[in-house]
């Protein structure tokens, strides 16, 4: 009897560990039918098309995808397969590299070819240092002041220019270089005062430069030779309002002399005479 329950106690044994070693070699065929079919040269990417890039060097920016492209998922599965792709982590790898790119869009075109569709940024603006041998540095900044691409020097008169006076700056003191890829201010502060600069307009007054402070204050200098005090906290709209009603009932002939406006107290406004 104990040789009988010892016999169908191996037999079972031998059946669990067959089965086993059968499933076992059923998901390794599986997975090298997996991975063999990545492989497959059909649908390997050999084709990289760029379309809407006018500034953006297309060669150094292919040979970027190319060697992401060399690159495997998990150390196994080929990026370049067009299956495989991952657009989403490539555009956040690359783009940083080539900060003339506002948006870029990739699309798999079966089976080998993938196309890519950039935005570039434009430039509405520059950024200016002072450079140790007194030479004026300038990039150029796009609508959110976003410094993207030096700026070659004739560029300087069409251009509003933006001086960064900040000795809290991380970049105080530093080339223009080491600004690109970074905002000059927030955002939404630098479109505040892309719009009061346009507001000047509508009293023909000209913004030549404007000098970043300290503690979130500006100087607009204007071509008329005198200058408007800002700080982050003024608003467009009631600061022009404010600046018409000096300008009209209270300076008025004394433009000439005039130094400066502060308008960084509200309704409350200063200002200075040469």
């Amino acid at each position: 009897m104990h040789d009988i329950l010892a016999s169908s106690r191996h037999l079972r044994r031998k059946r669990f560990f067959l089965k086993a070693g059968l499933g076992l070699a059923a998901i390794l065929l599986v997975s090298l039918g997996i991975t063999g079919f990545f492989y497959i040269p059909k649908f390997k990417i050999k084709e990289i098309s760029i379309e809407g890039a006018d500034v953006l060097d297309k060669k150094e920016f292919s040979a970027e995808i190319n060697d992401f492209l060399t690159r495997k998922l998990w150390k196994i599965l080929p990026y370049d397969n067009i299956f495989i792709f991952p657009d989403g982590q490539t555009a956040d790898e690359i783009m940083p590299k080539f900060p003339i790119i506002k948006s870029a869009v990739f699309r798999r075109d079966f089976p080998q070819k993938l196309s890519v569709f950039i935005e570039e940024r434009k430039p509405a603006a520059l950024l200016c240092r002072e450079s140790e041998i007194q030479k004026l540095e300038c990039a150029f900044a796009d609508e959110a002041g976003f410094v993207f691409q030096l700026a070659p020097n004739f560029s300087g008169g069409i251009f509003l220019k933006f001086f960064d006076n900040r000795r809290q700056s991380t970049l105080a003191g530093a080339a223009i270089p080491a600004d690109i890829g970074k905002n000059i201010i927030d955002a939404g502060e630098f479109r505040k005062l892309n719009y009061f600069v346009k507001l000047l307009s509508k009293e023909n007054l000209a913004a030549g430069k404007i000098v970043i402070k300290d503690e979130g204050a500006y100087e607009i200098h204007l071509r008329e030779k005198w200058q408007i005090l800002l700080n982050d906290k003024n608003e467009p709209e009631q600061s022009f309002a404010n600046l018409k009603l000096v300008l009209s009932q209270i300076i008025k002939e004394k433009t000439p002399q005039l130094e400066y406006i502060d308008l960084r107290l509200g309704n409350k406004v200063f200002y200075k005479l040469r």
